[in-house]
């Protein structure tokens, strides 16, 4: 969590983000910037676990996210992106050499190929293209007037060059994604953020997202058991989820889900050879790539205002003994 300080988003234009002409003098966009590029688009918006559960061991079959059936890309890059690196804000989280690769890659605007090695078909689209269509079906009164043209696609990406850090092993990039609004004037809906990626065995594996508060997976090794959190709220309630890092050798994940003072939390404790696991949430509600069941104690429930609460426990187990432990 360090680095993310040292990014800061002063600020990007929607309007133009491949109005700048296309250089391609010093770096041409490299092969295993492709496969970045691939990870990221697989592991947001393509690939899926084929069972989903919740922490009560239900296993569910509803995808926790919109999916795309086909990926349509801007034929450019793009440097939407301003960054300042004040004295105080030294890059001291990313690896060496990886920010100053990202900041004089993305200087310039480059020419994409289709080298992007993915599931889904892969349209590289010029922005005159993809304006003349969107206009094109928006007067033919189109919900979504990106899939007359492009079945499948909900949305179109923008990439920046990728930044490697000196041994290439870990890399950050950023996209930007525009939902089309369900009307025929516009504008659309932009999703930004900058993902810091790790190669492992040869793959690139999507480690972190900026702005997090937007972040709707974490990803979780349960040997490493990086801390990590995220939430959600609605008019009546929030709840959130949270890796807490280990606790005698075991890897803590909390739920949490508060409506109107009323509150139900789940507290799990994972082994450290159990592996990797993926949390996912959707509106108000969490769904696990993996069924964790068999490590969570009973959902304690209470009121945030002090009215009467109960407690469902199970028999004392070392579990229970380190929640007690931990609040003593």
């Amino acid at each position: 969590m360090n680095f993310l300080s040292t990014i800061i988003v002063l600020a990007f234009t929607l309007s133009c983000l491949s109005c700048a002409p296309a250089e391609k003098k010093v770096l041409d966009v490299m092969p295993e910037e492709y496969e970045v590029y691939a990870a990221v688009l697989s592991h947001y918006y393509i690939d899926e676990p084929k069972s989903l559960f919740s922490l009560s061991g239900v296993e569910l079959k509803t995808a926790p996210r919109y999916k795309f059936d086909q990926i349509v890309v801007n034929s450019r890059t793009s440097n939407f992106f301003s960054y300042d690196l004040a004295s105080d804000q030294k890059p001291n989280g990313l690896p060496k050499g990886t920010l100053i690769d990202y900041l004089q890659k993305n200087s310039k605007i480059y020419e994409l190929e289709n080298g992007f090695k993915i599931s889904k078909k892969l349209m590289l689209v010029d922005e005159d293209t993809l304006d003349k269509n969107l206009k094109k079906y928006r007067s033919q009164g189109a919900a979504n007037p990106l899939v007359g043209e492009y079945p499948g696609a909900l949305g179109w990406f923008y990439f920046s060059r990728v930044g490697f850090s000196e041994i290439h092993n870990s890399a950050i990039v950023s996209y930007l994604l525009k939902y089309p609004l369900f009307s025929q004037s516009g504008p659309e809906v932009p999703i930004i953020k900058t993902i810091f990626l790790v190669n492992e065995d040869g793959n690139w594996i999507v480690k972190k997202s900026f702005p997090r508060n937007e972040e709707t997976i974490i990803n979780v090794g349960s040997y490493e058991c990086e801390q990590d959190s995220m939430g959600y709220t609605w008019s009546q309630g929030s709840g959130s989820v949270g890796i807490g890092g280990h606790h005698l050798d075991k890897c803590q994940l909390t739920e949490f889900h508060e409506v109107e003072g009323g509150y139900k939390k789940t507290v799990c404790w994972i082994p450290k050879d159990f592996g990797f696991f993926q949390i996912f949430q959707t509106a108000n509600s969490y769904t696990y790539s993996k069924d964790l069941s068999q490590f969570c104690d009973a959902p304690s429930q209470g009121n945030l205002f002090g009215r009467t609460s109960r407690k469902t426990q199970k028999k004392p187990t070392e579990n229970s003994k380190m929640i007690l432990f931990a609040r003593s």
